[in-house]
């Protein structure tokens, strides 16, 4: 189970990035904006899955502090 949580975060934090890439290669405001929103959907996936990973014990509350997450 633990590999489909490293695979995930993986997924969506460099979905977050690519968002932002692809966006600043559009033409207009309008679709930059839109995948940024796009990017903050997949920042707020990624916190989604650490608090998960923690409530599941599969992240040591230390370094989830060490993350220092805010929700």
């Amino acid at each position: 189970m633990r590999w489909w949580f490293d695979w995930r975060n993986c997924v969506d934090t460099s979905s977050i990035s690519t968002n932002i890439a692809e966006g600043c290669g559009r033409e207009g405001g309008r679709d930059f904006a839109r995948f940024l929103q796009i990017a903050m959907g997949s920042a707020t996936e990624v916190v989604y899955l650490i608090l998960l990973c923690k409530d599941i014990q599969l992240l040591s509350p230390q370094i989830y502090e060490d993350l220092q997450i805010e929700t």
